[in-house]
């Protein structure tokens, strides 16, 4: 069947069925013509799957109770024993919100003799359960903030300010839309060159750097072509799991409407390549332009030690850690904020740049594009 009608039949999305079969919680059979073919017992196992994630079950204890159907009684009464503990937990922190509340409502201010009562059941609840919260926490001190963090924080934080006052001032002295429509070019202009001069503020002597990654117990260079991906036992393949020829155009694949995305994959280990050349060539004959790394992509070592599951504070101390002395790197720009719910950051090399993105706080991709190949 298409996965059309599985979506339709276990009520989850085709990027869920695609990430599950990523994690190697699912996998269909594949028919001549190397498309999916879904069947009724991988519709049991998705049915599986969506009950036990419901359960809030983790994908590992997932796939051990999939391979060792017999293991799940176990599984079942460790979860069971913890969301007991957790509602133990909560029904300690209502009994003494219950004797708090019946204490007022009979007019009894929250004074010193009602406090003491209401610590003295803490007290007692707290010898079986850790549930109460741990003042100790409220003594720990702040995290310092890195000094260059705080000095562009300081900086940016002027700068509005200023440009706020310039803008209100302007506002005051237009008379008409007209005069407003004059001064625009001129301030973007200004602002153009404020941009330009201030990244020609940052380069600092950039020395050479190149990009090497381990995945599937083996290292890969930024000059390998894709037939040395395709000698370690990768293949390619497009955005719906489609197995392409090596001996494919890339031009021509990628005009055929559909897939825009290609993918190295080799087992649950992927990433993504793009190819951005003039001159046409098969894959097999490809020098990757860039390398996209996701938290799914089962990389064993990226450059410059960077990891894939970084918070966005670690990103940006990751990014103030490439700034060495020498002036490594040629740019740094600090997090910028897209919206409430994303946020974007690159940083430039001599031969390539580092771009992430955030949403909701999670990394969803690491990409590294070359700026140049020689």
């Amino acid at each position: 069947m298409l996965i059309r009608e599985v979506e339709e039949r276990c009520g989850i999305s085709k990027k869920n069925i695609r990430f599950y079969e990523q994690q190697g919680l699912l996998q269909p059979k594949r028919n001549a013509s190397n498309y999916r073919e879904y069947e009724e017992d991988d519709i049991v196992v998705l049915k599986k799957i969506i009950l036990l994630r419901k359960l809030d079950f983790s994908l590992d204890e997932i796939q051990q109770i999939l391979q060792d159907p017999n293991s799940l009684p176990t599984y079942l009464k460790e979860q069971k024993a913890v969301l007991n503990h957790a509602s133990t937990q909560v029904k300690a922190l209502e009994e003494i919100c219950i004797h708090l509340e019946a204490a007022i409502s009979h007019n009894i201010t929250l004074n010193e003799a009602l406090c003491d009562e209401c610590l003295s059941l803490v007290s007692q609840k707290a010898q079986q359960f850790d549930t109460f919260y741990d003042l100790s926490q409220d003594a720990q001190p702040f995290p310092k903030e890195d000094p260059a963090i705080t000095r562009r924080k300081a900086y940016c934080k002027k700068s509005l300010q200023h440009s706020a006052e310039k803008s209100q001032q302007y506002m005051k002295d237009w008379r008409s839309i007209g005069k407003g429509m004059i001064l625009l070019p001129i301030l973007l202009l200004c602002f153009l060159c404020y941009r330009y001069i201030d990244h020609k503020a940052h380069i600092k002597n950039p020395v050479d750097t190149e990009i090497s990654f381990t995945m599937a117990d083996k290292t890969f260079h930024e000059k390998d072509t894709i037939q040395q991906y395709l000698d370690a036992g990768f293949h390619i393949e497009d955005e719906d799991g489609n197995r392409i020829s090596p001996n494919a155009s890339y031009t021509a694949t990628l005009n055929q409407a559909a897939p825009k995305r290609f993918y190295l994959r080799k087992g649950n280990c992927f990433f993504a390549f793009s190819y951005d050349q003039e001159e046409d060539q098969t894959f097999k004959n490809i020098l990757p332009s860039s390398f996209t790394f996701y938290p799914a992509s089962h990389v064993d070592k990226l450059p410059n030690n960077a990891t894939l599951d970084m918070s966005i504070e670690q990103f940006q101390l990751f990014y103030q850690s490439l700034q060495n002395n020498d002036g490594m790197f040629a740019k740094a720009d600090a997090l910028k904020p897209v919206c409430e719910t994303s946020t974007t950051c690159s940083v430039e090399t001599t031969n390539y740049r580092i771009e992430t993105h955030f949403e909701h706080g999670k990394l969803q991709f690491l990409r590294y594009v070359l700026i140049q190949n020689t």
